[in-house]
Protein backbone atom coordinates (compact mmCIF):
# COMPACT_ATOMS: atom_id res chain seq x y z
CA UNK A 1 0.00 0.00 0.00
CA UNK A 2 2.76 2.45 0.89
CA UNK A 3 6.10 3.37 -0.65
CA UNK A 4 9.11 1.85 1.09
CA UNK A 5 9.99 3.91 4.13
CA UNK A 6 7.30 6.48 3.33
CA UNK A 7 4.55 7.58 5.67
CA UNK A 8 1.80 7.81 3.10
CA UNK A 9 -0.49 5.49 1.14
CA UNK A 10 -0.33 5.40 -2.63
CA UNK A 11 -3.33 7.06 -4.28
CA UNK A 12 -3.81 4.01 -6.52
CA UNK A 13 -4.32 1.82 -3.46
CA UNK A 14 -7.27 3.97 -2.40
CA UNK A 15 -9.07 3.35 -5.71
CA UNK A 16 -10.52 0.13 -4.29
CA UNK A 17 -11.41 1.57 -0.87
CA UNK A 18 -15.11 1.44 -0.02
CA UNK A 19 -16.44 4.85 1.17
CA UNK A 20 -18.06 3.05 4.13
CA UNK A 21 -14.75 1.68 5.45
CA UNK A 22 -12.21 3.91 7.21
CA UNK A 23 -8.45 3.35 6.98
CA UNK A 24 -6.07 4.11 9.82
CA UNK A 25 -2.38 4.70 9.12
CA UNK A 26 -0.10 4.00 12.11
CA UNK A 27 3.61 3.39 12.62
CA UNK A 28 4.67 -0.15 11.77
CA UNK A 29 6.47 -0.28 15.10
CA UNK A 30 3.17 0.15 16.98
CA UNK A 31 2.05 -2.93 18.90
CA UNK A 32 -1.53 -1.71 19.27
CA UNK A 33 -3.97 -0.90 16.45
CA UNK A 34 -5.62 1.60 18.81
CA UNK A 35 -2.49 3.77 18.85
CA UNK A 36 -2.52 7.26 17.32
CA UNK A 37 -2.52 7.60 13.56
CA UNK A 38 -4.15 9.23 10.55
CA UNK A 39 -7.69 8.17 9.66
CA UNK A 40 -8.80 8.27 6.03
CA UNK A 41 -12.57 8.48 5.60
CA UNK A 42 -14.77 8.37 2.51
CA UNK A 43 -13.80 7.23 -0.95
CA UNK A 44 -11.64 8.44 -3.79
CA UNK A 45 -13.61 10.72 -6.14
CA UNK A 46 -14.25 9.41 -9.64
CA UNK A 47 -11.72 10.99 -11.98
CA UNK A 48 -12.85 9.29 -15.20
CA UNK A 49 -12.39 11.61 -18.17
CA UNK A 50 -13.18 10.65 -21.78
CA UNK A 51 -12.21 13.44 -24.19
CA UNK A 52 -12.42 13.54 -27.97
CA UNK A 53 -9.99 15.69 -29.95
CA UNK A 54 -11.98 18.47 -31.61
CA UNK A 55 -10.42 18.27 -35.10
CA UNK A 56 -10.21 15.37 -37.57
CA UNK A 57 -7.09 13.20 -37.44
CA UNK A 58 -5.22 11.21 -40.07
CA UNK A 59 -3.09 8.09 -39.81
CA UNK A 60 0.03 8.11 -41.99
CA UNK A 61 1.54 4.64 -42.39
CA UNK A 62 5.07 4.25 -43.75
CA UNK A 63 5.82 0.69 -44.86
CA UNK A 64 9.29 -0.67 -45.51
CA UNK A 65 11.93 -3.27 -44.77
CA UNK A 66 13.25 -3.19 -41.21
CA UNK A 67 12.12 0.40 -40.69
CA UNK A 68 12.68 0.06 -36.95
CA UNK A 69 16.35 -0.70 -37.65
CA UNK A 70 16.74 2.44 -39.80
CA UNK A 71 16.92 5.32 -37.32
CA UNK A 72 18.04 7.74 -40.04
CA UNK A 73 14.75 7.22 -41.94
CA UNK A 74 12.66 7.68 -38.79
CA UNK A 75 14.76 10.73 -37.89
CA UNK A 76 14.22 12.34 -41.30
CA UNK A 77 10.46 11.88 -41.09
CA UNK A 78 10.19 13.13 -37.50
CA UNK A 79 12.47 16.09 -38.27
CA UNK A 80 10.12 17.17 -41.07
CA UNK A 81 7.09 16.79 -38.79
CA UNK A 82 8.78 18.88 -36.11
CA UNK A 83 9.90 21.49 -38.63
CA UNK A 84 6.35 21.88 -39.89
CA UNK A 85 5.14 22.32 -36.28
CA UNK A 86 2.48 19.65 -36.77
CA UNK A 87 1.51 18.01 -33.47
CA UNK A 88 2.07 14.25 -33.23
CA UNK A 89 -1.03 12.86 -31.47
CA UNK A 90 0.28 9.30 -31.46
CA UNK A 91 2.92 7.09 -33.01
CA UNK A 92 3.57 3.38 -33.26
CA UNK A 93 6.34 1.41 -34.89
CA UNK A 94 7.19 -2.20 -35.51
CA UNK A 95 9.84 -3.91 -37.60
CA UNK A 96 8.35 -3.02 -40.99
CA UNK A 97 6.14 0.02 -40.44
CA UNK A 98 5.78 3.40 -38.78
CA UNK A 99 2.37 4.99 -38.11
CA UNK A 100 1.96 8.68 -37.30
CA UNK A 101 -1.36 10.09 -36.09
CA UNK A 102 -1.55 13.76 -37.06
CA UNK A 103 -4.26 16.46 -37.02
CA UNK A 104 -5.76 17.20 -40.45
CA UNK A 105 -4.67 20.75 -41.34
CA UNK A 106 -3.43 22.56 -44.44
CA UNK A 107 0.11 22.29 -43.06
CA UNK A 108 -0.15 18.54 -42.40
CA UNK A 109 -1.55 17.98 -45.91
CA UNK A 110 1.56 19.68 -47.35
CA UNK A 111 3.72 17.63 -44.99
CA UNK A 112 2.45 14.45 -46.67
CA UNK A 113 4.28 15.41 -49.88
CA UNK A 114 7.54 15.81 -47.95
CA UNK A 115 7.12 12.44 -46.20
CA UNK A 116 6.35 10.82 -49.56
CA UNK A 117 9.54 12.26 -51.08
CA UNK A 118 11.56 10.74 -48.21
CA UNK A 119 9.95 7.35 -48.87
CA UNK A 120 10.89 7.58 -52.56
CA UNK A 121 14.51 8.48 -51.71
CA UNK A 122 15.16 5.89 -48.98
CA UNK A 123 15.85 2.25 -49.89
CA UNK A 124 14.30 0.88 -46.70
CA UNK A 125 10.86 2.41 -47.33
CA UNK A 126 8.42 0.97 -49.85
CA UNK A 127 5.09 2.79 -49.62
CA UNK A 128 2.90 5.21 -47.73
CA UNK A 129 -0.77 4.71 -46.82
CA UNK A 130 -3.12 7.38 -45.55
CA UNK A 131 -6.40 7.27 -43.64
CA UNK A 132 -8.19 10.54 -43.03
CA UNK A 133 -11.19 11.55 -40.89
CA UNK A 134 -10.28 9.73 -37.71
CA UNK A 135 -11.04 10.86 -34.15
CA UNK A 136 -8.58 10.82 -31.26
CA UNK A 137 -10.21 9.80 -27.95
CA UNK A 138 -8.30 9.96 -24.66
CA UNK A 139 -9.51 8.02 -21.59
CA UNK A 140 -8.00 8.93 -18.19
CA UNK A 141 -8.67 7.54 -14.73
CA UNK A 142 -6.72 6.77 -11.56
CA UNK A 143 -4.81 3.49 -11.96
CA UNK A 144 -6.34 2.79 -15.36
CA UNK A 145 -3.16 1.08 -16.59
CA UNK A 146 -3.38 -1.37 -13.68
CA UNK A 147 -7.04 -2.30 -14.26
CA UNK A 148 -7.08 -5.79 -15.83
CA UNK A 149 -9.26 -6.10 -18.92
CA UNK A 150 -9.86 -2.39 -19.50
CA UNK A 151 -8.53 -2.56 -23.09
CA UNK A 152 -10.68 -5.57 -23.97
CA UNK A 153 -13.73 -3.95 -22.35
CA UNK A 154 -13.28 -0.84 -24.50
CA UNK A 155 -12.67 -2.93 -27.62
CA UNK A 156 -15.70 -5.16 -26.93
CA UNK A 157 -17.95 -2.13 -26.38
CA UNK A 158 -16.89 -0.61 -29.71
CA UNK A 159 -17.07 -3.95 -31.52
CA UNK A 160 -20.65 -4.49 -30.30
CA UNK A 161 -21.64 -1.31 -32.17
CA UNK A 162 -19.55 -2.14 -35.27
CA UNK A 163 -17.03 0.64 -34.55
CA UNK A 164 -13.55 -0.17 -35.84
CA UNK A 165 -10.41 0.79 -33.90
CA UNK A 166 -7.62 2.23 -36.08
CA UNK A 167 -5.10 2.59 -33.26
CA UNK A 168 -4.85 2.12 -29.50
CA UNK A 169 -2.14 3.00 -26.94
CA UNK A 170 -1.75 2.87 -23.18
CA UNK A 171 0.33 5.59 -21.51
CA UNK A 172 0.47 5.76 -17.69
CA UNK A 173 -3.16 6.25 -16.55
CA UNK A 174 -4.47 6.92 -20.07
CA UNK A 175 -5.80 4.88 -22.96
CA UNK A 176 -5.75 6.55 -26.38
CA UNK A 177 -8.06 5.26 -29.12
CA UNK A 178 -8.47 6.26 -32.77
CA UNK A 179 -11.83 5.61 -34.47
CA UNK A 180 -13.67 6.95 -37.51
CA UNK A 181 -14.80 10.58 -37.16
CA UNK A 182 -18.42 9.67 -37.90
CA UNK A 183 -18.44 7.33 -34.87
CA UNK A 184 -17.01 9.90 -32.42
CA UNK A 185 -20.08 10.59 -30.25
CA UNK A 186 -21.17 6.95 -30.06
CA UNK A 187 -17.63 5.83 -29.28
CA UNK A 188 -17.23 8.35 -26.44
CA UNK A 189 -20.52 7.20 -24.88
CA UNK A 190 -19.68 3.48 -25.23
CA UNK A 191 -16.17 3.94 -23.81
CA UNK A 192 -17.50 5.87 -20.80
CA UNK A 193 -19.99 3.11 -20.04
CA UNK A 194 -17.39 0.35 -20.50
CA UNK A 195 -14.81 1.98 -18.22
CA UNK A 196 -17.39 2.97 -15.58
CA UNK A 197 -18.67 -0.60 -15.30
CA UNK A 198 -15.09 -1.88 -15.20
CA UNK A 199 -14.17 0.37 -12.26
CA UNK A 200 -17.39 -0.13 -10.29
Amino acid sequence: LADTGAKFIRKKALKYKSPSIDIKVIKNSSDDLRSEGTIIRGGLPQNLVVDAYSNPVMAVTVVGKRVSESPEVVYRILREVRGSKVEILGMSMNENSLILYLPVTNVSERLLETIHSIIVEEEETIAMALRRNLTFIKVRDVGLEETPGVISDIADALKSSSINIYGIFTITSSVIIFVDQKDKDRAVHLIKEAVKSDSS
